[in-house]
């Protein structure tokens, strides 16, 4: 879906998003309802996270159509 389209790759490990910590697919789905919720036009998660490389990496993955 949308994290593919922004070029995240399998075995990305996400660290957090908009600067939130995530620990699991729940935080990742209430940081998600937040952003769809909020009256900003510019719908937007901004993750960091590494790959099993060690390598960290930062995509910004927009949420608006």
């Amino acid at each position: 879906g949308k994290f593919k389209d922004a070029g995240i790759k399998e075995n990305f490990i996400i660290l957090d998003i908009n600067g939130s910590r995530v620990n699991s697919q729940d935080d990742v789905e209430k940081i998600y309802d937040s952003i769809m919720k909020s009256s900003d036009p510019d719908k937007v998660m901004f993750v960091t996270g590494i790959y099993p490389t060690g390598k960290k990496v930062y995509y910004a993955v927009p949420l608006s159509d």
